[in-house]
């Protein structure tokens, strides 16, 4: 999902399934599909059935309920799903969607097509899905992501990114840590796992980097294995 709305002047009402938006025009053509939660004491999910005008759409399962300023949009529409998926800690994690290219998505604990980041009340509990984004100086894709000891790791265009729990517990909406271990770029290409390593190319793809867990520092070390066999890329 996309980041609840905020704002109290930005509501939508809905009437047999006739969606209003109010000081907003949130809507495109391309959003048929697109899912919509609208909160009124409970959070109500729906799918985008037909889309009207940019303030008006037409969605499945028909309600009428009354006008509120809690409401989210899902993040995938048509021309805006994600390009990069894993799975971690028995979550399902994509990431990278055109309009949101360093953020990433993990579905409930166990349940990989459940994208709710409440329950139906709005309160949060630990296997709730996360929503993240990668707090860098500027925008740079997430080009792959692996699960490796115990992290969830992620190759973007300024560097690689390590996103865990802060605590001894298992990754959980309140405790998301995300945080640049390293500064070489990474290419749009699959990292590869082999042995304890986890081999990756440089943005350039001149150079192949292999990267460890440095357990004494609890830290990822990236080596240039292309120094012994410049032959391999150049």
């Amino acid at each position: 999902w996309q980041t609840r709305n905020t704002n109290i002047d930005l509501t939508m009402t809905m009437n047999a399934g006739l969606v209003t938006a109010v000081g907003i025009a949130p809507f495109e053509a391309s959003h048929v599909g697109r899912t919509l939660r609208i909160f009124d004491g409970v959070w109500k999910q729906h799918t985008i059935t037909a889309v009207n005008s940019s303030s008006e759409v037409t969605v499945y399962p028909a309600r009428t309920l009354p006008n509120t300023d809690i409401w989210q949009l899902g993040a995938f529409w048509t021309g805006n799903y994600p390009s990069q998926v894993v799975f971690h800690e028995d979550r399902l994690v994509f990431a990278a969607t055109p309009a949101e290219p360093q953020t990433f998505w993990t579905s409930q604990v166990g349940d990989y097509s459940n994208f709710a980041n409440t329950e139906a009340d709005g309160s949060v509990i630990a296997s709730n899905a996360i929503t993240g984004t990668l707090n860098d100086y500027q925008v740079n894709k997430i080009h792959w992501m692996t699960s490796l000891d115990s992290n969830l790791l992620m190759g973007t265009e300024s560097g690689i990114w390590v996103v865990r729990s802060a605590n001894a517990e298992g990754l959980a909406p309140d405790n998301v840590q995300a945080r640049r271990q390293h500064a070489t770029a990474s290419a749009d290409a699959q990292a590869v796992l082999i042995s304890d390593a986890l081999m990756f190319l440089n943005r350039a793809q001149r150079k192949l980097y292999s990267l460890r867990l440095d357990n004494g520092l609890d830290h990822y070390t990236a080596n240039d294995e292309t120094l012994l066999a410049d032959h391999m890329l150049y």
